[in-house]
């Protein structure tokens, strides 16, 4: 059983490449393992002052609308982070509080985001490992499981997750929007999962649960 929090997050950035561009905006949202829902303190939410603004990708801005203005009087990146840090620590209920009682990481495209979190650790945290390194909790994953055999089903963009289970649109593309919607859909597997878990239409205990499978590669 997990007894781990969850945290769910994501973030907009001046570009794709890690290397070259910052986070601006990083919303997360921390879960109790059991309930589900948000933790006292549960909430973080920052934009964050880029620290090279010749290197912010057009593109990217018209994306997830956020203004230079805006940037401006936000504050720095050194100063954001290491509240971030402290944040997720608060959240680490082991003893030790060690990368192996961490938070466990979710949301959609979440390695894009870890990409650009490892690298502000990198600069800013000494390399401190923020969360448990697994399992990364991929909502696409979930997708795919689910919907692998379902042709009405063209991607599986978080826009296509909204319009496929009747989540209005409006404030897409900004991080605390895409959070948000990604908790709501995330729930409903988890509870589908838990639900399957303890009814009785599926034996996991039983000995024929993977025969099937396993008698099918055995054919091969």
């Amino acid at each position: 059983m997990n007894n781990q929090v969850i945290i769910c997050l994501d973030t907009e950035t001046t570009g794709l490449d890690p290397k070259i561009h910052e986070v601006i905006e990083i919303y997360a949202v921390a879960l109790d393992p059991a309930s589900l829902t948000a933790v006292t303190g549960g909430v973080f939410h920052s934009l964050i002052r880029p620290s090279d603004f010749t290197s912010i990708d057009e593109k990217a801005m018209q994306v997830n609308g956020i203004s230079l203005e805006e940037l401006k009087t936000s504050p720095k990146q050194k100063y954001v982070w290491k509240k971030f840090a402290s944040w997720v620590k608060e959240h680490n209920k082991g003893k030790s509080k060690t990368e192996y009682t961490a938070p466990i990481v979710a949301g959609k495209n979440v390695a894009f985001d870890l990409g650009f979190i490892k690298e502000a650790a990198n600069k800013y945290l000494q390399g401190t490992t923020l969360f448990r390194e697994r399992p990364v909790l991929e909502l696409e994953n979930f997708l795919y499981l689910w919907f692998e055999n379902d042709s009405s089903w063209e991607s599986y963009g978080l826009d296509s997750c909204r319009k496929a289970f009747g989540i209005e649109s409006k404030g897409s593309h900004r991080a605390a929007k895409d959070v948000i919607d990604t908790v709501r859909i995330f729930r409903a597997f988890f509870r589908l999962h838990r639900m399957l878990k303890s009814s009785e239409l599926v034996d996991f205990t039983s000995a024929d649960f993977c025969k099937d499978a396993a008698d099918d590669c055995l054919r091969y």
